[in-house]
């Protein structure tokens, strides 16, 4: 790896300069968004564990640095220089849980602060004529696979007809959350109801070799009605194999009737030593949907749609066992458009079990696993909201029954959105005899100050069975510099 890291350090290097010679780009973005969040959790022997989060990220893009990039008759490459940075953590973190010789609260790598890249790049379009792109440094790329986040080269090569072949090689990122944070209620969790467990087994940390993947996916968007995908992606090399992934989607779009349909295939983690048999047994494929939607009278739409799904378990995700099962899905729904500010729906859904090798440990009684269904109204404009739905699901013996609502104005000449959504749900459980009922509400202001400050503030308060739960979270963006 210590030519990779060198890699990398040229290109943050590169990074910088340009940055600083970005000043003097035609077009330029700086924005900074302070992010604040304060709750308690529950932990396994019923400690109460304050979590509070502070992020403060910040926002930098410059374009047309080259001269004379911006004028629109420019013929030639364009650069430009896009980078996301975080900092911040958990200023509720307990010394003791920073402290290898207090093993009873010990929580590896653990912080309270930290910094990271969400992304961090540099983008050189128009070469060969306009018709290759090249991207280098920390980026998020999304094709018909799905989200990776990398550092390495990716590259696009495009023609009018509308093909685009999008080659990558890279490391995968370990750490970075470029949509949000998973583990604010994970923090700190392990760190009680230890009483019967061996301290020795939180002592250590041990982290995540990066992996180099590469792939690429060939796309074409013809028109505006039909758009064709099929991708590649790969894990590791030789003995280091980790993953295999082919994935593809036809997406099909009238003024009346659209169709949509997408595949993921992980032929590797499945049956290595025999595709071909994965493939007589339907196993080979881990993901799947297609939908059909049709206006079958004015401003009345159905659309019918099949999801299949089965974990793919990877060595750093054996707790998946515990919480995914394999499923199938067939869902109908009806949506009545009256106008841009009214709209109701109704859908109904049936989950099927999958009976492919994933959830052979599961004792099932049914072919049929749970569905469920519900109901919803949206009245709005731009200076009101009012909605409201109610919807109940069963699998497995668990029964799910909610009503949530809905209530918005803008008050200060639209500047102000304030909002109330409350929600009501019973929830049983005939595997393990217990029934609940948990009800609460969110509060929420949104104040645009001008078009380059806006705040935004929510209380949220539910109560169930056991203990209320409280979280108050801010957030202040702010356009620095455009």
């Amino acid at each position: 790896m210590p030519f990779f890291n060198a890699v990398v350090r040229i290109l943050l290097c590169c990074i910088v300069t340009l940055v600083v010679s970005a000043a003097h780009a035609y077009d330029q973005q700086l924005t900074s968004t302070l992010y604040a969040s304060g709750y308690s959790i529950r932990a396994a022997n019923g400690t109460l564990i304050d979590r509070r989060n502070i992020v403060e990220e910040m926002y930098l893009g410059a374009w047309h640095i080259l001269p004379g990039s911006d004028d629109p008759y420019y013929k030639g490459p364009r650069l430009s220089v896009e980078i996301d940075l975080r900092v911040g953590g958990d200023y509720a973190v307990n010394n003791n849980e920073m402290a290898p010789d207090r093993l009873d609260h010990y929580v590896p790598g653990l912080q309270a602060m930290g910094m990271e890249a969400v992304f961090a790049y540099v983008t050189l379009e128009g070469l060969a004529d306009d018709h290759v792109d090249v991207t280098a440094g920390r980026i998020i790329r999304l094709d018909a696979v799905g989200y990776t986040a990398l550092d390495g080269v990716g590259v696009s090569v495009h023609w009018p007809i509308g093909l685009n072949i999008r080659p990558f090689w890279g490391y995968e990122v370990q750490s970075g959350k470029p949509f949000g944070y998973d583990n604010l209620a994970l923090d700190g969790v392990d760190n009680a109801g230890r009483d019967e467990l061996d301290d020795a087994w939180f002592a250590t940390l041990v982290d995540a070799e990066p992996t180099m993947k590469f792939g690429a996916e060939v796309a074409l968007v013809p028109s505006g009605m039909v758009d064709i995908a099929l991708a590649f992606q790969q894990a590791g090399y030789g003995h280091k194999l980790q993953q295999q992934t082919i994935a593809g989607h036809l997406a099909i779009s009238g003024d009346r009737i659209h169709t949509f349909g997408r595949v993921v295939a992980n032929p590797y983690l499945d049956r290595y030593d025999n595709v071909w048999g994965a493939l007589r047994q339907g196993t080979l494929v881990t993901e799947a949907s297609a939908e059909v939607s049709a206006e079958i009278a004015r401003k009345s739409w159905l659309s019918l749609s099949w999801e299949l799904y089965r974990p793919v378990f990877t060595i750093d995700s054996i707790f998946n066992l515990f919480g995914q099962l394999g499923r199938r899905d067939l869902i109908l729904r009806f949506e009545q458009r009256f106008s841009s500010t009214v709209q109701w729906a109704s859908w109904s859904s049936i989950r099927f079990a999958d009976d492919k090798g994933v959830s052979d440990s599961v004792e099932q009684d049914s072919w049929v696993i749970g569905g469920g269904g519900g109901a919803g109204v949206n009245l709005g404009s731009l200076m009101r909201k009012v909605s409201a739905r109610a919807s109940i699901e069963k699998e497995l013996g668990t029964l799910r029954f909610g009503v949530e609502q809905e209530l918005g104005h803008r008050f200060f000449s639209e500047r102000l959105w304030l909002s109330v959504r409350g929600s009501l749900w019973y929830i049983r459980d005939s595997l393990y005899g217990t029934r609940e009922t948990i009800g609460g509400y969110v509060l929420s202001a949104n104040h645009r100050f001008t078009e380059k400050a806006r705040t935004i503030f929510e209380f949220e308060n539910y109560y169930g069975a056991d203990h209320p739960r409280f979280v108050v979270t801010a957030l202040v963006q702010l356009d620095l510099w455009r």
